[in-house]
């Protein structure tokens, strides 16, 4: 009986500590998941972030052909509306009196022709300028082609980090982003895209592809348990709008893993060219 109540004294003792580490558990399993979720929440409100301002930006520099299709290349719109006044007051001037019609009729005509005739090219102009206005910006992006790579390791990566390929020794075009590891479409086209992974012995690492957020293909080089090193490589063309965007990102079975990064070797590549346009 001793023994019996010495075993349930412990037992009493001891339970409430269990509970407490597996609340505790549980409370850090809950924090977790918020984490992960506000993570992938400010990853999609910064891509959202970034493509509203590519369109602002875009906006702004249709305004500004606007502005000066209208105003002409000096900027000055009043210059041009004094000209049409002028213009129009001196047409005013060729519609004789009733008394002045039988003295003036014949140099009035041949003025009033000559004014009209530069009344009608000025017409023609702003008709001219009238369809530049609803006339698409011209597109004066004409080769596209980047490359880049990783220059030194990442680590502790998370679940669909982006994979920012810092070092970017060609950029033709200046459609990739290496602030944000985002390469933006300039224009309509059929583009071809290669990205690599690469893993040291004992590691792996997998690669998602994705355009405005969906994944397109996946790579995995694993070398888990094996002493050698392990790459693998995609090639395949893409149908692009102006204004998608395209990115790297980690796939979510390999948290924890890490990136492979040399300033001189391209073992970890993002590249794409622009086939033709559509």
């Amino acid at each position: 009986m001793i023994k019996l109540f010495v075993i349930l004294t412990c037992v009493f003792q001891i339970w409430p500590q269990c509970c407490n580490a597996l609340n505790a558990d549980n409370g850090n399993d809950v924090i977790l998941r918020r984490l992960d979720f506000l993570e992938r929440r400010m990853e999609r409100l910064e891509k959202e972030n970034y493509v509203l301002k590519k369109e602002n930006d875009h906006t702004r520099t249709v305004l500004q052909m606007c502005l000066s299709t209208v105003c002409g290349a000096d900027g000055n719109s009043n210059l041009k509306m004094r000209g049409n006044q002028n213009r129009l007051s001196s047409n005013k001037t060729l519609v004789p009196t009733p008394n002045q019609r039988s003295s003036v009729v014949k140099p009035t005509v041949i003025q009033q022709d000559v004014n009209n005739k530069s009344g009608i090219d000025s017409i023609g102009k702003d008709f001219k300028k009238r369809l530049l206005l609803g006339s698409p910006a011209p597109d004066t992006v004409q080769h596209v082609a980047f490359r880049a790579y990783t220059s030194k390791p990442i680590s502790s990566l998370g679940a669909h980090q982006i994979v920012e390929y810092d070092d970017v020794p060609l950029n033709l075009g200046n459609a990739y982003d290496a602030r944000h590891g985002h390469f933006i479409s300039p224009k309509n086209g059929m583009y071809l895209f290669s990205f690599s992974g690469f893993a040291t012995p004992s590691k792996q690492i997998g690669l998602d592809i994705v355009v405005n957020g969906i994944q397109i293909d996946v790579l995995h080089a694993d070398g888990h348990g094996l002493n050698i090193y392990t790459s693998q490589t995609k090639v395949f063309p893409v149908l692009l709008q102006k204004g998608d965007m395209v990115w790297v990102r980690t796939h979510s079975w390999f948290v924890g893993e890490y990136i492979y990064g040399s300033p001189k070797i391209q073992h970890n590549m993002f590249a794409a060219v622009l086939l033709f346009s559509l």
